[in-house]
């Protein structure tokens, strides 16, 4: 992972190695891996390894932002401060902020893990993390505005909705799967994409005056 990262950014390691660190925390991975763990001889391996290839994502996902937008020196435990909070609060209200849509295809793919054996609360969380890939974003643009996490979320999650934004990352994704310099310009792209939605959603809350929640 951080030898791959390296390639990809040409950051030190001790950098890429701070920024994992913070978004493991942020995050709360831990916790999930455990849970996985303690599955084991109990579900297929395959099943486990899928759920893990869920988390690095999001871990990947997680490390790059703080790469590219965490103060500098990325002191470790002022950036858990600063958005541990706010995106724990993201992942315990996420079905309350999220589309209905977007709660559907939530449960869909938690029932192919729940199918597999995973028990339901483990199988829904690991569904909804790629709706936490923009938590930083969303917790970082709620400070800026003295909003709520929440009520940034929801135009957040609208946007995406209205621009098919998310429906622009899995394309992207698929261009990477053929090969190297392929996988650089998806990833480029990705990021872009979830730069250029988090300034509609600026614009969006800087437009309007959504209420407090």
């Amino acid at each position: 992972f951080i030898a791959e990262l390296a390639e990809k950014t040409g950051m030190p390691v001790a950098t890429i190695v701070r920024a994992f660190v913070i978004a493991r925390e942020v995050y709360g991975v831990r916790g999930i891996w455990q849970e996985i763990e303690a599955l084991d001889n109990k579900i297929d391996a395959d099943v486990q390894t899928a759920m893990l290839v869920e988390i690095n994502n999001l871990l990947e996902r997680g490390t790059l932002w703080f790469m590219n937008n965490g103060a500098a020196g990325l002191e470790i435990d002022q950036h858990i401060r600063e958005y541990g909070g706010g995106v724990a609060q993201l992942s315990k209200e996420i079905d309350g902020v999220i589309p209905v849509y977007y709660q559907n295809d939530l449960a869909k793919r938690a029932k192919v893990y729940m199918d597999s054996g995973v028990p339901k609360a483990l199988a829904l969380r690991i569904s909804g993390l790629v709706n936490l890939n923009a938590g930083c974003d969303v917790v970082r643009l709620a400070s800026a505005r003295k909003l709520s996490v929440s009520a940034i979320a929801r135009v957040y999650f609208v946007v995406g909705a209205q621009f098919k934004f998310g429906r622009l990352r899995y394309i992207a994704e698929g261009l990477g799967a053929e090969g190297y310099w392929q996988q650089l310009a998806a990833d480029a792209l990705i990021e872009e994409s979830f730069k250029q939605q988090l300034t509609v959603v600026s614009q969006v809350i800087d437009g309007g005056s959504p209420k407090t929640t």
